[in-house]
């Protein structure tokens, strides 16, 4: 059976990102199903590598991701793979969860319960697989929300795991007890959650590289249950336990969940000043966080200055935070903090007496609750948009959005949360006797914020699990492409060595005794022949030096970047082809050997590919450094790439190794095609610097 080319088809084009100075954007790529080939056998480590591929690709093009996925899905039922069916099924799930797709979300999902169920059910009951598959079964119902199903499945899961001493066994373990304490927390059995999860305490010990993060999100855990049942000493002890761990193992992550944690409990205890505090140390841990983890703890600490400013009644300070909030609510799928960023923002202009902004901001979120069937966000935003009408003067719309509050209001009481708004209604009563309707409104407002705020906190707890196997895969695939390159490096070296030291210095030999001839034939040395084949000897040596200095530049090491790259632009210029000027603006700061030997790689293989498909008679290189930056542009005036070597699904040999050392260093990479190729490439410099 053939082999699939993944490699063909798989390495696509780089994130391209928006060159500050430009406007132009180069479109990323979409795979097709019709484009994809046609695969006949597959196996399951084909089908990770491809699922690996995709995983690239939810940040950077979700439909791209979704192909991939769709095709790994495909060829898991064929085998048939039930942990490839499961996986396909559960990323596919994320990836329509962001494109705000929920009913293909859900559709997914669904199918994956149901795939796995017939998996389990098919087993012999002491097969091997059973724990990994009761895993995968655990995560879907966490996604779908069924915490009986998860209380029931653990306690049937529970008999397989045997050999709690393997490594695998162990870590699957662990994830089932963690899913089992997130369920007891869901349906309010906090006694139970507290058992489990200091279970997993006992379990994860002795602490780890392998094991923290398991232990830290389960003290955060355990705080987060001792908040909810109002035992604030424990939960603030248990977060600032994990919060030493996190900060321990340096796991910035983590310890910005914890502090997120902290100023989420002192707000609770209405000490505002400690909880903004911590508030401004999770936005600013956030600003050096991964994108989708920044977006989440800046939401979250702007959230809790705007909502314990406003409680202070500061609606001015807390008017640049509710708008942060809402900006970065923008940017997430979650529907319950973008209807919370609106409530919150159209307070704070109600506050303020912005009235028509305050509508405004309030009916889209409104809307938003509307079309996601949330009942209490709707009362809440009916609500609030009667108070603003009634102050705009719009009293039949007043009267109105009050209506309505009342209804949705009402029909909370009989539903699964009666409990909640009884307590809420308990202490409007107790605490407000005495004021007028407009400050009990105020007062279901504030508890209603943080409701929000302790939702959020432990829905980020739960994103922050899945999202550290996301990026401990992206380690490992930068581990094992930072040994490649290394690999090959150390080879470009050993065949340096042996061009210069072995065949340069016998050609040197043979040319010596070559020229010693005429002592012995003179009437040959003046012969045409005889001078040429001089001068082949001559240029051959030469070029196989420039060879060896191409593959191991010492002058990289003796000069540095800048010099390496303008003296190999001169070296090509002689040879009298195209014309290539270098220019650098700016000086480079003390930089390491890797990051300079990756870079000149790259504009090695840049101008190669000039030289050979573009025709081009004209090439700029551009260095500019500024204080952590270094921004490298190569421009030419040729007739551009060759079609398809720009392609997705079919790129260029030269273009896959810039790629992969652009990923390496972290880079962006935007390429612009008109009259000529520009190709623009940014690199933060502040991992690389060398005290």
């Amino acid at each position: 059976m053939r082999k699939i080319g993944y490699a063909l088809w798989l390495s696509i084009l780089a994130s391209c990102n928006t060159k500050q100075e430009r406007t132009v954007h180069i479109p990323l790529p979409v795979l097709r199903h019709s484009e994809l080939p046609t695969i006949h056998t597959a196996s399951p480590a084909d089908i990770n590598a491809l699922s690996r591929e995709a995983n690239k690709w939810i940040p950077v093009n979700v439909d791209s991701a979704i192909i991939l996925y769709q095709e790994a899905l495909r060829m898991s039922r064929h085998i048939p793979y039930p942990q490839g069916v499961a996986s396909a099924c559960n990323n596919l799930g994320i990836c329509f969860q962001q494109k705000e797709d929920f009913e293909r979300a859900n559709q997914y999902l669904k199918e994956g319960i149901a795939y796995l169920k017939g998996a389990i059910t098919s087993l012999q009951s002491k097969s091997s697989e059973l724990p990994e598959l009761y895993n995968y079964l655990l995560s879907f119902y966490m996604a779908t929300y069924q915490p009986e199903a998860i209380i029931k499945t653990c306690h049937m899961a529970r008999s397989l795991f045997t050999n709690r001493s393997d490594s695998l066994q162990r870590a699957l373990y662990i994830s089932m007890y963690d899913a089992l304490g997130w369920a007891y927390w869901q349906l309010n059995q906090y006694d139970s959650a507290t058992a489990v999860y200091l279970l997993l305490v006992d379990k994860n010990q002795p602490v780890n590289n392998d094991n923290y993060s398991s232990l830290t999100t389960s003290y955060i855990a355990l705080g987060s249950v001792s908040a909810k049942i109002l035992d604030t000493t424990k939960a603030l002890h248990y977060f600032n336990q994990a919060a030493q761990l996190a900060k321990t193992y340096r796991d910035s992550t983590l310890y910005t969940n914890a502090l997120s944690n902290i100023a989420t409990l002192f707000f609770e205890q209405k000490h505002y000043r400690k909880a903004r505090y911590y508030a401004r140390q999770v936005m600013d841990m956030a600003r050096h966080l991964p994108t989708k983890s920044k977006i989440d703890y800046l939401f979250q600490g702007a959230y809790t200055m705007a909502v314990s400013l406003m409680d202070e009644d500061k609606p001015e300070e807390a008017m640049p935070y509710s708008k942060m909030a809402l900006e970065n609510a923008k940017e997430n799928p979650a529907v319950p903090r973008k209807i919370s960023a609106f409530y919150i923002l159209g307070a704070n202009y109600a506050r303020c007496k912005d009235y028509p902004k305050a509508e405004q901001y309030l009916y889209s979120g409104l809307l938003l609750a509307k079309a996601n069937n949330r009942t209490d966000d709707i009362s809440s935003l009916c609500g609030q948009l009667g108070i603003v009408a009634a102050r705009m003067g719009d009293y039949p719309k007043a009267y109105h959005y009050k209506s309505s509050y009342i209804v949705f209001r009402d029909s909370l009481r009989g539903k699964e949360n009666a409990g909640r708004i009884a307590a809420i209604n308990a202490k409007y009563h107790l605490a407000q006797k005495d004021k007028e309707l407009a400050e009990k409104e105020l007062l279901i407002e504030r508890q209603k914020r943080k409701q929000y705020l302790w939702a959020g906190t432990a829905l980020f707890s739960i994103m922050i699990l899945a999202g550290l196997l996301w990026r401990k895969q992206h380690k490992t695939a930068l581990k094992e492409l930072k040994a490649t390159l290394a690999g090959e490096e150390k080879e470009r070296s050993r065949m340096a060595r042996e061009l210069h030291d072995g065949i340069v210095s016998r050609l040197s030999i043979i040319k010596t005794n070559f020229s010693a001839l005429p002592q012995y034939h003179q009437e040959d040395s003046e012969t045409a022949a005889f001078h040429e084949t001089i001068q082949q000897l001559d240029m051959s040596i030469a070029e196989l030096r420039t060879t060896a200095h191409n593959l191991l530049p010492q002058i990289l090491v003796d000069e540095g970047l800048v010099a390496t790259i303008d003296q190999y632009c001169k070296k090509i210029g002689k040879q009298g082809r195209i014309n290539i000027t270098c220019v650098a603006l700016g000086r480079l700061p003390p930089l390491s050997h890797e990051f300079q030997l990756n870079v000149y790689r790259i504009v090695q293989e840049l101008l190669q590919n000039v030289i050979k498909h573009s025709g081009a008679t004209q090439v700029l290189v551009q260095l500019t450094i500024r204080k952590d930056e270094l921004e490298l542009t190569v421009d030419d005036n040729g007739s551009g790439m060759p079609a398809g070597y720009l392609s997705a699904y079919s790129p260029g040999i030269g273009l896959q190794n810039i790629q992969n050392r652009i990923r390496l260093l972290n880079g962006k990479m935007e390429i612009e095609q008109d009259k000529g190729t520009s190709v623009y490439l940014r690199f933060d410099l502040r991992k690389f610097r060398v005290r």
